[in-house]
């Protein structure tokens, strides 16, 4: 479909949806892409169990899965869009899109309940931009970390007290589900499978870097490497000339699919820097990650008000190794090392995920009553004209 008749489906669809909130009472979820899906699915469900609000998707993705359902909208990425967010009549609008009102997509005129879905296990206050939680009424917190940040965030931009569920985190519960349905086939003579999952923009691991690393390992192990969508974006040339080196050795796979479970599943190591795939891989297999030490995500330049440090940061050496860059030709010898401990390493990473992210395994059922108590309050306070305040 070419940008013109994009434009033209999405405008269409502007249309059907004003007709939607003038004369139904909505629950509106929204999708950046496809892959927002993973972290918005199974809350989605659980409201559509619970209530008689219609229930609708809208994507900006043209290759959203969702796309051809007839509860799904597509409004792209450009003026629509905007407007769709302007103007929205929605009840209540649960997204994972941060940002909101910082930019260009800015908060409806109309009375409009926003509850954000973390997509990462990260802190708010350094890989995300400053002030990009502040438009939110209500989250949907998947750690402990999550709360006290979110609770110092008030305090210090003199914020409306938020509404906080201890709701889990959905993605890492269905990674966890999936491995569990893989039996471990791998025999003793089948090369184990390395996955090279770098984080996006000036942190993440250099090209040369990757290279040199698959370089040293493609020979006696499997390879899938994975970029995150804004660097295949925004790199498209360095990828081709990585793809095009690799492309003809057997042991070499470039995953290109938005969701990372697959590549999870199959894996025995993960290799990054910063990247929020670190979490959900060390918590759903128990295994632990290869850190390369580059320079720390900084999209807050003002992260310190917060006044304490990162889950990102604190987190790593107990989930797993911290290399420095001129040391990567270290990487095997820290694989022979985590076979030799793994033990270990599976009950420090199950204590330490049990004790600081809510629900796992249980976010659809436990957080999903939180979330279902939640909306109840809405629909009460919207029938009786009960101001969120409490007046």
């Amino acid at each position: 479909m070419n940008k013109l008749s994009q434009l033209l489906r999405s405008i269409l669809n502007l249309i059907k949806l004003n007709k939607i909130y003038k004369n139904q009472d909505v629950i509106t979820f929204y999708a950046e892409t496809e892959g927002d899906w993973s972290f918005l699915d199974s809350i989605l469900e659980t409201v559509k169990k619970n209530f008689k609000n219609k229930i609708i998707r809208v994507c900006s993705d043209i290759n959203d899965k969702y796309i051809i359902h007839t509860d799904s909208f597509f409004i792209g990425y450009g003026v629509a869009r905007t407007i769709f967010f302007s103007n929205l009549k929605s009840k209540i609008f649960i997204l994972t899109l941060s940002d909101l009102n910082n930019y260009f997509l800015k908060k409806s005129v109309h009375n409009v309940h926003y509850i954000y879905a973390f997509h990462s296990l990260a802190s708010i206050h350094r890989v995300y931009n400053e002030k990009a939680f502040n438009a939110y009424d209500t989250f949907l917190c998947a750690g402990k970390h999550h709360n006290v940040e979110l609770n110092k965030l008030c305090n210090i931009y003199n914020l409306d007290k938020k509404n906080l569920i201890n709701y889990g985190y959905p993605k890492l519960d269905k990674i966890i589900s999936e491995i569990s349905k893989v039996k471990d086939n791998i025999k003793a003579k089948d090369l184990k499978t390395v996955l090279i999952a770098p984080t996006w923009g000036n942190s993440q691991i250099k090209f040369k870097d990757i290279q040199q690393i698959i370089n040293n390992l493609i020979s006696k192990y499997k390879i899938i490497l994975r970029f995150h969508p804004m660097t295949i974006r925004n790199n498209k040339k360095d990828i081709y000339k990585l793809i095009n080196y690799f492309k003809n050795n057997k042991n070499f796979k470039f995953d290109t699919n938005l969701s990372s479970i697959n590549s999870f599943v199959k894996s025995s190591y993960l290799i990054t820097e910063w990247s929020g795939s670190a979490f959900e891989f060390a918590f759903s297999k128990l295994r632990p990650i290869i850190f390369i030490d580059t320079d720390s995500k900084i999209n807050n330049n003002n992260w310190k008000l917060m006044g304490n440090d990162c889950f990102e940061d604190y987190s790593r050496e107990k989930i797993g190794y911290v290399l420095d860059l001129n040391k990567i030709d270290l990487i095997e010898n820290i694989f022979l090392k985590i076979e030799k401990n793994l033990n270990d390493w599976n009950h420090q990473i199950l204590k330490y995920r049990d004790e600081n992210i809510y629900n796992v395994s249980k976010s659809y059922k436990s957080g999903g009553e939180l979330l279902i108590e939640h909306i109840d309050k809405i629909n009460y306070e919207e029938k009786f004209n009960i101001c969120r305040n409490g007046s």
